[in-house]
């Protein structure tokens, strides 16, 4: 695979500089006039200023660039389609960098014909319409010779990185119109596939406010959501707003197939079951999701200590749709049994191979390689190392028996909300509780200074004011927009990010529910697929939201169940009152 941040790598290029032939260049057509504020009626998308192209609207990043083979290329004469390009940007005055004919989509779709792209870098000139100008009368000439499948791009390097999502400060006009403007726009939607829908400051721009307002969808088929692009831009305009659409093509937010390995220390296969450790349902080999923290259930004498997940982390395949709709009570947990497990299989599976790796490539071979030197060479050298090797042999062998050892048993699935709709609120529900065993204690331990301090954020965590090693309380209530906010996670561990004044939606299975979302700081996700089931914990170290889905799979944002509602939900449905242990 050719490096995708190199957009000429392993590809046909013309250096600057080169002179461009004219049988397809120049002198075949007439100099297109306008300017980009056409564009919105044109074929050549210009919604990013340093990435245009056609047709409209381009693909979605990321987008990785493959070389182009010979069966690629049979009947199209690309040198002249490069020199067509070459004359059109010397036309409008362009200082180019490459001109690359590539095979260009995405790493996760299938090579199709229509990916061969001319891949075109130069410096953008914010005060000039020359790329789309250029891109007008190089999309004219590939029509006038019958190359209509051949797509184009041309982006500044320097600004080709994915770009960042920013909240939306509470002050803003939106926020109060968010509401009106997110009926409207689902309306709009109608039928169509889509699992997200929000807005967020999203750019490149080091200040937040610099970067445009976008209403920004996911859906698993982009291409049946961009003719709706312009609707929901009329929609936001008709409100007052001029916003822009952008459709992202994302998986189930809430999957929890391979989310990804992470290799554990040696306390994550110790008995206290840490905020955010990995879990899985026994019977389920490739899925990983979090164990937020534990907390405790009173019902007259009777009290369980249970850690909370979301549903869909400890969901099976015999899990009946009935308590999938309305939900499993404690009483009803016996009729499925689903045992639980601490760290996760596939977390158990993967430093379990990964600790016979390094025993027997990273010390059993190359102490059988010291050995047969000190049998030939007799060197001091060899026997001290002979020595250490020895004794790392030893601790890394009673290291890995302790680990098959191991009890992971971490319970059973004692009650779950299924996934439904607050009827109020529209807030979707997503909760599961699993009791430990009495072995298994949750201490709930809140970072240290020294984690905060290593997360490299000073803009976010100066604004972190803990006042305990333990958490000790709740509360959504006095959480604000904009405020910073942490979690600790299975797949990312402890990071930060702010929370958002605007609350998206999501479709799972027919239901649209609401959420708060939070944005970690820029270049830094704040969760990935495979936290699921996190505490979200408010600036002061209070417990505020439970995180269920990660929707975004570039900037890393969360969506996440106010912990207010979730509690109420969790003594309906069991009946008990919750503490904290």
């Amino acid at each position: 695979m050719a490096d995708p941040t190199n957009p000429a790598t392993n590809t046909p290029s013309i250096p600057s500089g080169s002179t461009a032939p004219t049988s397809l260049g120049s002198g075949s057509r007439s100099r297109r006039q306008g300017s980009s504020a056409e564009s919105a009626a044109s074929n050549v998308d210009t919604a990013n200023p340093f990435r245009q192209g056609f047709p409209n609207p381009l693909r979605p990043l990321p987008q990785v660039n493959f070389p182009v083979d010979a069966q690629d290329a049979e009947g199209i004469n690309w040198k002249l389609i490069q020199a067509a390009a070459i004359g059109y940007m010397e036309d409008r005055g362009i200082a180019w960098n490459t001109v690359a004919i590539i095979n260009r989509r995405n790493p996760q779709h299938e090579p199709s014909p229509d990916d061969l792209t001319i891949l075109i870098t130069a410096p953008h000139d914010a005060t000039s319409d020359a790329w789309y100008l250029m891109l007008q009368d190089l999309r004219g000439s590939l029509q006038d010779h019958g190359l209509i499948n051949l797509r184009a791009e041309i982006m500044d390097v320097r600004f080709a990185r994915m770009p960042d999502h920013f909240v939306i400060e509470l002050g803003h006009p939106l926020v109060n119109a968010w509401p009106g403007i997110c009926g409207r726009v689902i309306q709009a939607l109608g039928s169509l596939p889509w699992f997200t829908l929000t807005a967020i400051r999203r750019g490149i721009d080091d200040i937040p406010e610099n970067n445009p307002i976008t209403i920004l969808v996911t859906t698993p088929d982009p291409p049946r959501l961009y003719p709706i692009i312009a609707q929901v831009e009329r929609i936001c305009e008709k409100a007052g707003f001029a916003l822009k659409a952008e459709v992202l093509e994302g998986s189930c937010p809430i999957a929890m197939d391979n989310p990804g390995e992470v290799a554990l220390d040696r306390s994550s296969f110790a008995n206290p079951i840490r905020m955010g450790s990995s879990i899985s349902p026994q019977s389920i080999p490739n899925s990983s999701g979090t164990i937020g923290g534990g907390i405790v259930l009173r019902k007259g004498k009777l009290r369980a200590r249970v850690g909370v997940t979301n549903f869909h982390v400890m969901r099976t395949e015999r899990f009946p749709q009935m308590y999938a709709d309305n939900g499993l009570h404690p009483d009803q947990s016996s009729n499925i049994n689903i045992q639980a497990v601490v760290p996760s299989n596939q977390d158990y599976k993967y430093n379990l191979k990964n600790a016979e790796i390094f025993l027997k490539e990273g010390i059993e071979e190359p102490l059988a390689k010291a050995r047969e030197r000190w049998g030939m060479l007799g060197e001091e050298r060899d026997k001290e190392r002979i020595q250490l090797l020895e004794s790392r042999k030893k601790t890394r062998s009673q290291n890995l028996e302790e680990l098959k050892a191991f009890n992971r048993d971490a319970g059973k699935l004692w009650a779950a909300s299924g996934f439904r709709i607050h009827p109020q609120n529209q807030f979707g529900i997503d909760w599961a509780l699993v009791k430990f065993p009495g072995n298994r204690s949750t201490p709930n331990m809140l970072p240290t200074d020294d984690e905060i301090e290593a997360l490299s954020a000073i803009e976010f965590t100066r604004k972190l004011t803990l006042v305990t090693t333990k958490l000790e309380e709740w509360s959504s209530e006095n959480v604000k927009a904009d405020e910073v906010v942490f979690k600790r996670g299975r797949m990312t561990g402890l990071t930060i990010g702010k929370l958002s004044s605007i609350n998206p939606r999501v479709q799972l299975d027919g239901k649209i529910c609401s959420a708060w979302q939070v944005v970690g700081p820029r270049g830094k996700p704040f969760c990935k697929k495979g936290d699921s089931g996190s505490f979200v914990m408010d600036s002061v170290g209070r417990w505020c939201a439970l995180l269920f889905a990660s929707p975004y799979d570039d900037s890393g944002d969360a969506y996440v169940l106010p912990v207010d509602i979730l509690i109420a939900d969790i003594e309906s449905m069991t009946g008990g009152t919750v503490f904290l242990p």
